[in-house]
């Protein structure tokens, strides 16, 4: 049997809470699709967020394995996800497209103390 040795980083969390819901999907395409990348449930990107059924939760390369978990309800780090997976869509678009994803922009704010 032939064994292909391959390196991972760490994997990018772009959840700002515990609490979420996330279904199965399968990706599509050839190239890796970064998590924080708004998607279809056919597993197509959708970068503008126009369209999407939610947030693609963890970093899926469709060439080696196609099965990823679609964020559907939760709290997310919407700067973290931008940032990761070159999304451009603003949070106010992404929040009257997906209602069940809270869409977080402070979450490196800290109160004064």
């Amino acid at each position: 049997m032939k064994m292909i040795k391959s390196s991972v980083g760490a994997a990018v969390n772009i959840l700002a809470s515990d609490l979420f819901q996330a279904v199965p999907v399968t990706v599509q395409g050839d190239a890796p699709v970064p998590a924080g990348m708004p998607l279809s449930f056919n597993g197509l990107s959708v970068p503008a967020g126009t369209g999407a059924d939610g947030i693609l939760l963890y970093d899926v390369d469709p060439t080696v394995n196609p099965n990823g978990a679609l964020l559907v309800q939760g709290v997310v780090n919407w700067p973290k996800c931008m940032e990761h997976a070159g999304v451009s869509a603003a949070a106010a678009t992404m929040k009257t497209v997906l209602p069940g994803i809270v869409f977080r922009e402070n979450t490196g704010v800290t109160p004064d103390a």
